[in-house]
């Protein structure tokens, strides 16, 4: 095997995204029904007081989450992801309203291009278990927020046991059938970071702030006996 270990990972990757992502998650699935969950429970837990002006997605994706927005930013909903979208579909069902102030942007979220205190609300599903570096990611999601705004992450559970049952139960068999190499590879690739560590980062990073972690769908304090880790915070320095 000549190749790097960058040229493996993207190679793999970039296969995965291309060929069978959306197929495997978005396609009349129960994959389908648990992303629609995931989304959803981003929007359930807002208790934001200011006046939503400006809001941040990261790792918006082709702007999957905009069908499930409740509360419509007056002057801005900005999607960033390392790539920009090649379709408008899920633009489309969004919201009229929605649709007039959503914009597109390409950027790392390890290194936003936002002033300080730009936006009242920032949130992001299922992105710190992809990226290299989530504590920046997380202490840049704090600059860009104005202080009394809102902060919401929601992150699977991966690799809690409740998560390894669902997953060896539907999602594997699911992908073993849409791409060549093993689902496990592909989440050993994909998912670089675990959930355990990712709530201690937060937890660093927001110690000073008003921060609430809560489990999904059974409520119990563990995320080896739940699906998603729902972390929300208002910033208050």
């Amino acid at each position: 095997m000549n190749l790097t270990a960058s040229e493996i990972r993207s190679k793999i990757l970039d296969e995965f995204y291309a060929n069978t992502y959306t197929k495997y998650l978005f396609d009349n699935s129960i994959q389908a029904l648990g992303i629609s969950y995931f989304e959803k429970s981003l929007e359930k837990k807002s208790k934001l007081s200011l006046k939503l002006l400006r809001q941040l997605e990261l790792g918006s994706g082709s702007g999957e989450h905009l069908p499930f927005v409740k509360e419509i930013p007056k002057y801005e909903y900005v999607c960033l992801d390392l790539v920009l979208p090649r379709t408008e579909k899920y633009l489309k069902a969004s919201h009229i309203q929605l649709r007039a102030v959503v914009k597109f942007i390409q950027g790392n979220a390890e290194d936003l291009r936002f002033e300080s205190n730009s936006f009242e609300k920032v949130t992001a599903t299922c992105l710190l278990h992809h990226v290299s570096d989530p504590l920046a990611v997380l202490i840049e999601a704090r600059r860009v927020t104005k202080i009394g705004g809102e902060i919401i992450f929601v992150i699977p559970t991966d690799p809690g046991v409740l998560n390894q049952i669902i997953k060896r139960a539907i999602s594997y068999r699911r992908l073993r059938k849409l791409s060549s190499y093993k689902p496990e590879l592909i989440l050993a690739l994909d998912h670089i970071n675990h959930v355990g560590g990712l709530l201690e980062l937060c937890k660093f990073v927001f110690q000073n702030d008003e921060l609430e972690i809560d489990y999904i769908p059974f409520r119990i304090k563990s995320w080896n006996l739940n699906l998603i880790a729902r972390v929300r915070v208002i910033k208050r320095s």
